[in-house]
């Protein structure tokens, strides 16, 4: 039967060494409840220029820079490659997350205008049932068509259009009994609306493409 080969702890250089030697072939000391390890046994004034440093701070409770016997390596930082794969990672998340983000604060935008678009013709019609088929701002005034609106419409001010290059509550008035069509996006920058006073037509402004490029808002 082959003998055994036994590892024997080497002595302490010096009898007050604060650093005891450990089986696994290093030198720890116990500090607060936790026993440290600060190098191997062939490197004793390595080890006790380590526990030296820092003493002051692992007595004060503070996070140790050497690994703690049997546990994990204590961490320093990110090296360059971590913060670089961090960043690469976000970059992706944010490439897929942000554009359906935007596609559905843009679908709630338009929604929205959709809504608003129904309340407000439903007004125009209730209006003019209410006076004898005579239409809100019959005489081409945008002033005019507002305070026929305001008595049909919530709010103290006339709805604001959310999409669009004018993205206000300002209201192209139109004459004329032909069709609304050729008239939308002259005014885009500075009117969202467009109403056709004598036939009733409400629509917004412009002909930009929806989120989804289906349709124009002037088709809303």
């Amino acid at each position: 039967m082959a003998d055994s080969v036994v590892t024997r702890k080497p002595a302490k250089p010096y009898p007050d060494r604060p650093l005891i030697a450990q089986f696994i072939g290093r030198w720890a000391r116990e500090i607060r409840g936790r026993i440290y390890d600060f190098g191997r046994w062939n490197d004793p004034d390595g080890t006790l220029a380590s526990y030296i440093d820092q003493l002051d701070g692992l007595h004060a409770g503070r996070t140790r820079r050497p690994r703690r016997l049997g546990g994990p390596a204590s961490l320093h930082g990110f090296t360059l490659v971590e913060l670089v794969v961090v960043v690469m990672i976000l970059g992706i998340i944010a490439a897929i997350a942000v554009p359906r983000l935007l596609g559905t604060v843009d679908t709630a935008s338009e929604n929205g205008l959709e809504h608003t678009l129904s309340v407000i013709r439903t007004a125009i019609d209730r209006f003019a049932a209410e006076h004898g088929d005579v239409l809100p701002g019959a005489d081409g005034n945008e002033a005019t068509f507002k305070a026929d609106m305001a008595s049909y419409l919530r709010g103290s001010e006339f709805p604001t259009c959310p999409v669009g290059a004018a993205q206000n509550n300002k209201v192209r008035m139109m004459g004329g009994t032909g069709s609304i069509v050729p008239g939308i996006g002259a005014t885009a920058t500075t009117h969202s609306w467009v109403y056709k006073f004598e036939t009733g037509d409400f629509h917004v402004n412009s002909t930009d493409a929806a989120a989804n490029g289906s349709r124009t808002f002037d088709r809303f």
